[in-house]
């Protein structure tokens, strides 16, 4: 996309660089330059005052004045595509935010590298995606609606979320309420898991990748070709590129341990750690186990992983599904997202996730949904405290692994030997006492005799009948 630039130096170098984008017509750009002519301040003004003047009146974009700016006339089209502004990626894809000017309905377009769409199989590879991605029905997944070639560009065009990262949500706001996170998470299981039925693992679960839509509205999940590399024949985590690396920031949080100690190769169940990462951060209000930098996080969840939150800050409960999706070894977690939903689920008291509203993605409804074998009704409604969260034991997947199983039958195992081990210390302090009370116990010391002259003084008593004798001791 590449063009020839000058730099304009003036005003009228500058309109007709306006003139030559395409952004507007001979006939805008004449009647927006004599609306600027006729301000206060116009004359002489210089190109930089010019395109915060056409900002302000929403006539181009910032990242179209800036363009302009540096003497770039274009191309700010892909066909019937305007191009907007560029978002930023970190994962080697070029995305921007266009208007498809038949229908003004706004997209987003990966553009795809043409030497890179060259390779057969990295070609084959991306229409292979683009078309599973299609197919997503998840409520919570973003759109991917088309690819399409347009003269010598490759494009993918998919859904504009708006809205703001749930990473930046947390910043202002804080962790969100207990019943509140589970349902997100929830809803995120549940997306996850077609996801997996679909595409296989997603690769790039974290706070970056949820978008809260405008005005509180739902949470939604990017993905391909939104996240990641659009031209990688398979999501990886960038673990033998520092400089990617560096840049992951925050989302080094959410990286399974045996992503960082295998290469980066990701699967099923390091999307399931993710999933118990996000939980554990929308509870606390910050990435789990964030040591300030990505290369020190990473490091750190590789040794020793991260502690689980648990009482006061959240119930015993939702502290212990946590740890169960973020086990360090990936056999001892629910062993798909569809097991975390339903764990997700059991855990809170919600519906079942294939029974749970599908419209909503940000909210727990306010009256719980009956089911064929009702459990005891509990709703969470938005303003519910904390200890609302109702004591259900242990949470546990709808078919639990082999490597859960061996769990229980540990905590089986020890819980067995601490009852047997507190009952013979029972048994022992009993025994103790019967020993102490069936011991011969010494004989009182005899009583003192009382003073001589104590008797002179008592009179006394009538005679004593027959077969008894008088005595003054108890009287």
């Amino acid at each position: 996309m590449a063009t020839a630039k000058t730099t304009p130096s003036t005003a009228s170098e500058f309109w007709e660089l306006l003139a030559r984008s395409r952004l507007h017509d001979p006939a805008r750009v004449s009647a927006l330059r004599a609306a600027f002519a006729a301000q206060p301040a116009s004359t002489d003004a210089k190109p930089s005052a010019i395109a915060q003047w056409l900002v302000a009146q929403r006539q181009v974009t910032v990242w179209q004045a800036r363009r302009l700016l540096r003497g770039e006339p274009g191309p700010f089209f892909i066909g019937d595509y305007r191009l907007l502004e560029r978002i930023d990626s970190t994962d080697g894809g070029q995305l921007f935010r266009a208007i498809h000017t038949p229908s003004s309905k706004r997209v987003v377009l990966a553009l795809l590298d043409r030497d890179r769409c060259r390779d057969v199989q990295t070609w084959t590879d991306i229409v292979r995606r683009t078309a599973v991605a299609h197919q997503a029905t998840d409520p919570m997944v973003s759109k991917t609606w088309a690819l399409e070639q347009i003269d010598a560009n490759r494009i993918v065009v998919c859904e504009d979320v708006a809205g703001e990262s749930l990473s930046d949500e947390l910043a202002k706001r804080g962790g969100l309420p207990v019943q509140e996170a589970g349902w997100i998470t929830m809803a995120l299981a549940r997306a996850v898991a077609e996801h997996h039925r679909l595409a296989g693992p997603h690769g790039a679960i974290s706070l970056e990748t949820l978008r809260r839509e405008p005005g509180g509205g739902n949470v939604r999940l990017l993905q391909y070709p939104l996240v990641g590399d659009p031209h990688a024949r398979s999501p990886r985590v960038p673990m033998n590129d520092p400089k990617a690396l560096g840049r992951m920031g925050t989302r080094a949080a959410f990286v399974a341990p045996e992503c960082i100690l295998g290469g980066g190769a990701v699967s099923e169940t390091s999307d399931v750690y993710a999933i118990g990462c996000v939980l554990a951060a929308l509870l606390t209000g910050r990435p789990p186990g964030w040591k300030g930098d990505a290369a020190t996080t990473i490091a750190t969840i590789a040794q020793a992983g991260f502690d689980p939150p648990g009482p006061p800050l959240v119930p015993l409960e939702v502290g212990t599904l946590v740890g169960y999706l973020t086990a360090r070894d990936p056999a001892a977690r629910y062993p798909s997202a569809a097991d975390a939903a339903a764990a997700v689920a059991a855990c809170f008291g919600f519906p079942p996730p294939d029974q749970a509203a599908t419209t909503t993605t940000s909210r727990p409804p306010v009256e719980p949904v009956a089911t064929a074998s009702p459990a005891p009704a509990m709703g969470f409604p938005a303003e519910s405290p904390v200890t609302a969260v109702p004591s259900r034991g242990r949470p546990t997947a709808a078919v639990p692994n082999e490597a859960t199983r061996r769990a229980r039958r540990r905590a089986a195992i020890f819980r067995a030997a601490m009852v047997g081990v507190t009952a013979a210390a029972l048994l022992g302090i009993v025994g103790f006492i019967v020993v102490m009370q069936a011991a011969p116990k010494p004989a009182p010391p005899p009583p003192k005799p009382e003073p001589v002259e104590q008797q002179a003084t008592v009179e006394k008593p009538a005679a004593a009948p027959e077969g008894k004798t008088a005595s003054m001791e108890g009287e």
